[in-house]
């Protein structure tokens, strides 16, 4: 499916919130670089993905991951996109990133296999996207008000996007509009 570069970014913006807003609300910190797209549609959020050793802490983070794609398919059905294909939603980096910590949980079994996790993971970031749907399309409207500006390295010096330009919304702004929706961020330098 070859979609119009202004919907891409339009929906990478909404992608991108998703992570974010979920992460938020289930208490997982942020990293004060915030969110951005660029422009050629790709993006980044940046929380921290690394659970340890806690199941609790893992769940969180599947369900902060899985948000970006539940987000992004929202906005597509509410603004009559075409919704992203299933074949693309199982081999995304998000899904792939997910299935690795779904992989370290402790009460994976026979009898309650990968699949079976997934799906109710799944249903959870749903139902808390559902919960915050206003919060995404909010914040996701911030980041596309932005203007385009040179693309930053991230404070570990790496450099997240091929493009020239991208939108930011940093930690601080972030901040101010997730409080507007009732959500409390906690922020960490290092993850």
């Amino acid at each position: 499916m070859t979609v119009p570069l202004e919907q891409q970014i339009i929906r990478t913006a909404h992608h991108e919130a998703g992570h974010i807003v979920v992460a938020a609300a289930q208490s997982l910190k942020l990293r004060p670089e915030g969110l951005s797209v660029d422009e050629i549609g790709e993006g980044l959020a940046c929380y921290c993905k690394n659970p340890g050793d806690s199941d609790t802490e893992r769940e969180r983070v599947i369900i902060a991951t899985f948000a970006g794609l539940n987000s992004e398919a929202r906005l597509c059905n509410e603004r009559g996109f075409p919704v992203p294909e299933e074949m693309q939603r199982i081999f995304s980096q998000d899904s792939k990133e997910a299935r690795e910590n779904i992989s370290r949980l402790s009460y994976l079994s026979v009898e309650r296999t990968a699949f079976q996790i997934e799906a109710e993971l799944q249903a959870r970031s749903e139902a808390i996207i559902l919960q915050y749907w206003s919060a995404i399309r909010s914040v996701g409207a911030a980041l596309l008000d932005r203007d385009w500006e040179p693309i930053r390295a991230l404070k570990s010096g790496s450099v997240w996007s091929q493009a020239d330009k991208a939108k930011y919304l940093a930690g601080d702004e972030l901040a101010v509009a997730l409080k507007q929706a009732r959500i409390d961020a906690e922020f960490a330098v290092v993850c």
